[in-house]
């Protein structure tokens, strides 16, 4: 499993970074995130303008992996003065990275196995082909590729589960010390890992033999000391802060349901089209049979699993319209447990696992192959020497790689247009041309189209990605992939 593990991740690592002829990566939570590693060692804080903000323990785990290759030699870290400077370091530096993945992994899948074999006595065949629902989820193997803490983050969750539910079994202090040391980890890399401390405090309360408050506190304690001095020691030490971060996520939830062209509510999209698609048909499906078996057979360690679940899927709704993507990822590890507890109620039908895992590698082999073949970026040649108008700013548009090289290093003039501009430049540049106006109603986007139109501009170049099977509206809210669809060149 590690093996297939790792060549997974191999075969998607140089997808996207940066390097000579490509100023920035193409999924910028990278970006930021490799700006959160360099502020923390810099600064004493990855909460500064540029970097990822939030808790800190991913970035300086992070950093301290790269200092061996600073050590030898093999990075020159230095030489970096810029996001579009030393580009064959910082290539090297994000295949350092991105192959740190493969640990949290790879930890991820063994506590996974561990739960299976230890709280619901599955043989090892069905822990295989439940670990390979996992492995061959489209989002668990897309965001395996990237410098991001979303593995890190399963990673943790995976291995609260299991001490929650060694506590509940065993009876031993030691697991509740230990689910609460996990959960604060987990908090201290991201705090969508909070649904941990949920399954801490059920823990606890499941437990009715020795149960204290004492207990409870202590493994309180434990969470908030490894939180505070791991997680926020420039938030409460140093007066750094969060921005607006919390009120964003809590108050001002980007919603705006009524904006996007989809049948019913997001929330109804999400979970009969994207969530089968991101996560795969084969494991989705399994998990809603795993939930279904609970209900008609109430077992502890089952409601132990769902309650984990549900809290994942609760902390979703803060982020509102955002609760696909990358951040269902929470989802996974309480979803692959409750489908593999349907494979085992199922293996004597061991020819539905087989098809299942079989349909679901071909959805990730799918999803990987336009990080197999070359990027609209590369390929679609824009060659103009004058003025262009691009769309806000450059560094998130999707723009060729050529335009942004002449962007950054200011040997052509790409003027940052907007709607309201008072006079547009006679070429524009549009990215995602031909799926914005399908996916929502009114943006910066479309009304700059609909204003284009008026002007009387033509589209006298355009370049599209051939999407095969792949929904193209799906691809482009689930966001696993961050790539243009569409780009269009548009002259008056």
């Amino acid at each position: 499993m590690a093996l297939i593990y790792g060549l997974l991740i191999l075969s998607q690592i140089d997808w996207g970074i940066p390097r000579p002829g490509r100023v920035f990566v193409y999924q910028m939570d990278e970006w930021h995130t490799l700006q959160a590693v360099r502020g923390v060692y810099k600064l004493g804080s990855n909460n500064i303008p540029g970097a990822a903000a939030g808790p800190m323990l991913f970035y300086l785990m992070s950093g301290l992996g790269l200092v061996p290759w600073v050590a030898t030699g093999i990075v020159h870290i230095k030489e970096i003065t810029s996001a579009y400077i030393a580009l064959g370091e910082q290539q090297k530096i994000f295949w350092i990275l991105r192959s740190f993945n493969m640990i949290w992994g790879v930890g991820a899948l063994i506590f996974f196995d561990r739960i299976l074999r230890d709280f619901f006595g599955l043989g090892q065949r069905t822990r295989l082909w439940a670990a390979l629902l996992w492995l061959w989820s489209p989002i668990w193997v897309t965001l395996s590729g990237y410098f991001k803490y979303d593995i890190a983050v399963a990673f943790w969750l995976t291995a609260n589960l299991y001490f929650a539910l060694a506590y509940i079994q065993k009876k031993s202090l030691k697991f509740l010390w230990l689910a609460a040391i996990v959960s604060g980890l987990g908090i201290a890399t991201k705090i969508s890992a909070l649904p941990s401390l949920g399954l801490v405090l059920w823990a606890w309360f499941a437990q009715r033999e020795g149960r204290s408050w004492k207990n409870l506190g202590q493994a309180l304690l434990i969470v908030g000391v490894l939180f505070a001095t791991l997680g926020a020691p420039d938030v409460i030490f140093r007066g750094r802060n969060w921005g607006d971060q919390p009120k964003d996520v809590f108050v001002d939830r980007p919603d705006d349901w009524d904006n996007l062209q989809i049948a019913g509510t997001y929330w109804q999209f999400l979970l009969t089209r994207e969530f089968p698609e991101i996560f795969g048909y084969g494991l989705y499906g399994l998990a809603l049979l795993g939930i279904w078996f609970l209900l008609r057979k109430p077992e502890k360690n089952s409601f132990t699993v769902t309650l984990g679940l549900l809290g994942a899927y609760t902390s979703l709704t803060f982020l509102g319209i955002w609760g696909g993507s990358n951040r269902a990822s929470v989802l996974l590890p309480y979803g692959a447990v409750l489908a593999g507890t349907a494979l085992g109620a199922l293996n004597w039908r061991r020819s539905i696992a087989v098809v299942l895992i079989t349909w679901q590698m071909g959805q990730s082999i799918t999803w990987l192959g336009f990080k197999w073949r070359p990027d609209l970026r590369q390929t679609s040649q824009i060659l103009t020497l004058k003025p262009v108008g691009v769309e806000n700013i450059p560094i998130y548009q999707m723009l060729p790689d050529q335009v942004l090289l002449q962007v950054y290093r200011r040997s052509a003039q790409f003027p940052v247009i907007s709607v309201s501009a008072s006079k547009l430049p006679d070429t524009v540049l549009v990215t995602d041309d031909q799926i914005e106006p399908l996916l929502w109603r009114k943006t910066a986007k479309t009304e700059l189209l609909q204003r284009l139109s008026h002007e009387n501009f033509r589209k006298t170049q355009g370049f599209s990605v051939d999407m095969g099977v792949v929904n193209p509206i799906i691809f482009k809210i689930a966001n696993l992939i961050p790539m243009p669809l569409s780009i269009g060149v548009y002259e008056r």
